[in-house]
């Protein structure tokens, strides 16, 4: 859910002081929503083609 102003409750918004700390927030977040698949880089061999592009955009 994002919150006011764009932001995701929990996580910093980016402003180029910390990445590091920024990325391990966004990874948090992209594993507690299963959307992370995609970091992974490859297809799960279950997924259907057209499942994957959607998530690998």
């Amino acid at each position: 859910m994002v919150g006011e102003g764009g932001s995701t409750p929990g996580i910093n918004k980016f402003d180029e002081t910390d990445h590091a700390f920024w990325k391990i927030q966004i990874e948090d977040h992209l594993y507690g929503r299963k959307l992370h698949l995609s970091l992974l880089g490859a297809k799960p061999e279950k997924m259907s083609d057209e499942d994957w592009t959607l998530l690998d955009r």
